[in-house]
């Protein structure tokens, strides 16, 4: 059996410690152990509309999506869906608590939505809550960062690497983590379908799998068999629910290097 010199091991090492790619590949139990950048964002939204009756309300709105932390250029970031910092408006309906009893209503237009805050929590550290807000927003790709309000939280940020282009390929194997319908930091796994240029319709480049996602699984990455990051999810397709769109690493990677200048 041939074995790994020194030299070659501390090598080895260093490249993980330093965010580098690997050819090593693992197991799907050990890919979903070793996510423990993936994390659940939940954004609420202070709403102001009218109701029914013609009275004022003011609501706050918590819409939870997913997210994960890679470190780039030797930067700790987190990266998310731009579409995210908007809540997902359609019909609402509430419900008020007071001593004498509650109270139901509808909302039957809304007159503004203030983004209040982010909560970020990291899958093995669900119970740890770290207030965020976003950041660099990029509408057109619909990428965006979360900023930690806290410098000091960023120490302890576990974070992923994005993976080399060169290394994606239409019949790889990939897998999904992330948070569709309320579940936390659900497991999927599947094969790129297609991987297609930009277009007038989408102006990013995008990898196509087997229907690996659902509402709530925004933000969320698609990680190959070396636990790097090669997408981020787009969206849901509704049109043909057998497929998921994610944005591919290289979109990342560009509007990384933009927001950093």
């Amino acid at each position: 059996m041939k074995k790994l010199s020194l030299s070659a091991l501390l090598l080895f090492i260093l490249s993980l410690a330093h965010g580098q790619e690997t050819d090593q590949k693992y197991t799907p139990q050990e890919i979903y152990q070793k996510a423990s950048y993936v994390c659940r964002a939940e954004t609420i939204f202070e709403i102001i509309g009218v109701d029914s009756g013609g009275s004022e309300v003011q609501l706050s709105l918590g819409d939870g999506a997913s997210c994960f932390a890679v470190t780039y250029n030797g930067q700790k970031i987190i990266l998310t869906n731009a579409h995210l910092s908007q809540p997902l408006i359609g019909e609402i309906n509430y419900e008020v608590q007071s001593p004498t009893g509650t109270t139901q209503g509808k909302l039957q237009s809304i007159k503004s939505v203030r983004n209040l805050m982010t909560l970020v929590t990291f899958k093995n550290s669900e119970n740890q809550y770290l207030i965020a807000e976003f950041q660099d927003i990029d509408e057109e790709k619909d990428l965006a960062k979360l900023r930690l309000k806290k410098q000091k939280d960023y120490e302890r940020l576990p974070t992923g690497i994005l993976s080399p282009s060169k290394k994606i390929q239409v019949g790889d194997r990939v897998f999904n983590i992330g948070n569709p319908l309320g579940h936390k930091f659900a497991f999927h796994t599947g094969y790129i379908s297609l991987i297609l240029p930009p277009s007038a319709d989408e102006p990013y480049r995008a990898i196509i799998t087997e229907e690996m996602t659902g509402p709530g699984n925004s933000g969320s990455p698609l990680i190959n068999e070396s636990g790097e990051v090669i997408g981020i999810n787009r969206m849901y397709m509704v049109i043909n629910p057998h497929f998921s769109r994610f944005i591919h690493v290289d979109e990342i990677k560009k509007y990384l290097e933009k927001t950093e200048k």
